[in-house]
């Protein structure tokens, strides 16, 4: 099951895929989260099994989010292949991946 799971104030967690299929439901559960959290806010990857290229989308949209409430996001658990992605994407130094 594809989620995003707020576990305290500043962290919080995405589980499951992240495809097309996913994407969506995934970005608005964080766009509904974000502006309740408190900067910065930690969301940890570890529990991604698979990514996808929308996964970049994701991410800018969720910065878009944050950064419009004055809060710091940090990206953690980042895979080898997320990072590919957005290495090729030429966003990856703009995320900053822990």
């Amino acid at each position: 099951m594809e989620q995003f799971i707020q576990k305290q104030p500043n962290l919080c967690e995405v589980q499951g895929d992240i495809t097309f299929d996913s994407v969506i439901k995934i970005e608005v559960e964080g766009l509904s989260i974000i502006p309740l959290s408190k900067s910065p806010l930690v969301i940890n990857f570890s529990q991604v099994q698979h990514v996808s290229s929308v996964a970049v989308a994701l991410l800018l949209s969720w910065m878009r989010c944050a950064e419009r409430q004055g809060i710091q996001l940090q990206f953690t658990g980042l895979s080898e292949r997320f990072k590919a992605i957005l290495a090729v994407s030429d966003v990856l130094e703009l995320i900053d991946p822990r």
